[in-house]
């Protein structure tokens, strides 16, 4: 029997800004006790899971309702982009579940991260206003999660560069001059994105590692790749900042890493495995 899929756009107002959402059951007339919400990614990864993220709430939607919601000053939601901190995003994430557990009144959570979602999330369980929710949380599930911000940086800005050497010019800049410019300056474009001091400071100064109180919670962690084993850079990561976590296990997944793919593209692989965790820790 194919299940029906409903798709509710909403926005949630909160003491900034209103976040536009997503929320993505199989029946409205049934009550849920389970919530999934997503953690996007940053700027042009986003738009490139869409996608891939509604299609894995999609799968899920007849045992939990599930969630996407947009950033300040990203998507749909209400601001502009070059006002946004990091530290900013980490609010809006704790305001949203926060709202949608006690509008619903969920009794379990589980929580997907996609790359600097992981980011997001492992900062915003810092902020005090994570605790309300904090005990519903069953499982986090983070797909090929950023462990080491300062180096994403840098890959981010090569986009820049790459769109500058296409052009007939003998400035060649590099990283490093384009961090010096945004310190200097305040603020830097990047491939559309108008990215300030502030926000580039917060970002690469984020830990992946979770508060102490999350040490008992199950985290699970995909590597995506071509090999569909898991890559050392991810297990290092994991031994750096969750040394003591005995609740974590990695999981390689065979598959494109959709949010840089060329076209827009869906991981079956990593939804199967995913859905298998998410539907074990309901149980």
């Amino acid at each position: 029997m194919t299940t029906s899929i409903t798709l509710i756009p909403d926005f949630l107002q909160t003491d900034s800004n209103n976040l536009f959402y997503l929320k993505i059951t199989a029946d409205t007339q049934v009550k849920r006790d389970n919530a999934v919400v997503f953690v996007p990614p940053f700027a042009e990864e986003m738009n490139k899971s869409r996608k891939m993220m509604s299609s894995m709430l999609k799968r899920i939607a007849a045992r939990a309702d599930g969630y996407i919601f947009d950033f300040s000053g990203t998507g749909d939601s209400q601001g502009n982009f070059n006002d946004q901190t990091w530290q900013s995003w980490c609010a809006d994430f704790n305001r949203f579940v926060k709202t949608v557990m006690e509008q619903n009144q969920y009794q379990s959570l589980q929580i997907i991260s996609l790359r600097t979602g992981s980011l997001v999330l492992s900062e915003a369980s810092r902020l005090s206003e994570f605790d309300s929710f904090r005990p519903f949380i069953k499982a986090v599930h983070m797909w090929n999660p950023v462990l080491n911000s300062s180096q994403f940086f840098n890959q981010f800005l090569r986009i820049q560069l790459a769109a500058e050497m296409m052009k007939e010019s003998d400035n060649k800049r590099t990283a490093k001059d384009l961090v010096i410019e945004l310190q200097e300056k305040g603020e830097l474009e990047v491939a559309g994105y108008m990215i300030n001091s502030q926000l580039y400071q917060q970002l690469v100064a984020a830990s992946a590692a979770f508060s102490g109180e999350m040490s008992g919670c199950a985290i699970r962690i995909y590597d995506l790749n071509a090999r569909g084993a898991v890559t050392p850079a991810i297990q290092n990561g994991v031994s750096k900042h969750f040394p003591e976590h005995g609740n974590a296990q990695l999981i390689g997944v065979q598959g494109d890493q959709f949010w840089s793919t060329q076209e827009i593209s869906v991981s079956e692989a990593l939804i199967n495995a995913t859905e298998t965790n998410i539907m074990e820790m309901q149980s």
